[in-house]
């Protein structure tokens, strides 16, 4: 979820040479129905066809442009030397992004099209990713940012130009970092709050498309109850002292260090706006499957033995150093202004947050959960 809305600068103290622009459609799967899963993903990379023309230029210059769509939003970013990314060039990519449709033609929607459908194919090429793609789809009723390949390939031309239209000619934000502010006044913001679906488990005996078998042995471990927004900050610090996927984490340390069953071995959250999602995920040989499976099953039902006090000063510990140190990349400030990965440890957020909450949190959602083997 987008949480503001408008223009937002960001001065840049640490390198005055330096600019990021990030602009924000507040946008993605947490809001697509049904019929309509993958379009938001299929509608940034037509909007951004309009920027290929300056791709030469922008190696040249060295200049990073790429966008990414996320479960709440897209974000198109560009950052470089501010001498490469001057104030009158930042506004024309701008304009060009606000009117992406005016000169793109039916045969090069046709084609990107495909290319999107490639980029679906070639995710489920990875066993662990097809796998977890049609669990959320068969019973969450939510997908992953690619979406479903038929609703992607049934949205026409007509439909993305009207989208285009009446979507993307208005961005939720545009978030600027460099020493002086550019004027984009002539942008009309879209105030507007998108309905999010809702989570809820059931069998649906539904595939986003058939997933690669493997050789290996898969674990998903996924709570049923969807996590509520409110939970996330405390699910999030629990879900990195427990399965961060560095080898000091407890699930990997047990997994992997101390046992051998496991390369990787790690967990992540998934919002989907005003609910979320979490997994732990490990993959082994056929024949170790039902050990790990035990280990992950002891775990979970005892999960405030792995979740030390000591611990969670570690992992506080490391989430305000990182802040810090983003301070000094390009990016710095950005995600502030949307839904930040990593918890916001602001004044608010530190009274709230104490060891005792979160290992409460992670108990009351570890209560319940389904365990999904391939």
């Amino acid at each position: 979820m987008i949480q503001k809305t408008g223009y937002f600068f960001v001065k840049n103290i640490q390198n005055k040479k330096l600019t990021s622009l990030n602009i924000i459609y507040h946008i993605g799967p947490a809001y697509e129905a049904r019929g309509r899963r993958g379009v938001a993903h299929l509608m940034e990379h037509m909007i951004t066809k309009c920027i290929d023309k300056y791709t030469s230029q922008f190696t040249r210059d060295c200049v990073t442009f790429n966008a990414v769509t996320t479960t709440n939003y897209i974000k198109v970013y560009f950052a470089g030397l501010k001498e490469k990314l001057p104030a009158n060039f930042k506004q024309q990519l701008v304009k060009e992004l606000l009117r992406s449709f005016d000169n793109l033609t039916e045969e090069e929607y046709k084609a990107e099209q495909n290319v999107v459908l490639q980029e679906i194919s070639d995710n489920f090429s990875s066993p662990e990713d097809g796998f977890l793609s049609n669990i959320l789809y068969n019973y969450y009723n939510v997908t992953l940012p690619l979406g479903v390949p038929k609703d992607v390939a049934n949205f026409t031309y007509e439909q993305a130009k009207e989208m285009a239209n009446n979507f993307f000619s208005r961005p939720s934000a545009i978030i600027e970092r460099c020493d002086e502010p550019t004027d984009f006044s002539f942008v009309e913001y879209n105030e507007k709050e998108p309905f999010p679906i809702l989570i809820w488990y059931k069998e649906r005996n539904r595939k986003v498309m058939e997933e690669v078998k493997s050789n290996k042995g898969i674990i998903y471990v996924m709570n049923r109850k969807p996590i509520k927004k409110t939970d996330y900050i405390f699910m999030a610090v629990g879900l990195h002292m427990f399965a961060s996927g560095d080898l000091d984490s407890p699930f990997c340390d047990e997994i992997r260090t101390k046992r051998g069953l496991s390369y990787y071995a790690y967990s992540d959250l998934l919002k989907f706006d005003k609910q979320g999602m979490m997994y732990l995920t490990a993959c082994t040989d056929k024949e170790h499957m039902e050990e790990l499976k035990t280990v992950i099953m002891d775990m979970c039902r005892n999960v405030r033995k792995y979740l030390t006090k000591e611990r969670y000063d570690d992992v506080i510990e490391m989430i305000n150093t990182k802040r810090k140190f983003d301070r000094y990349n390009n990016w710095a400030n950005v995600d502030k202004y949307i839904l930040p990965m990593l918890p916001k440890l602001n004044q608010t957020t530190q009274k709230r947050l104490n060891y005792e909450q979160v290992v409460g949190t992670m108990e009351k959602y570890f209560y319940s959960l389904e365990f999904f083997i391939q």
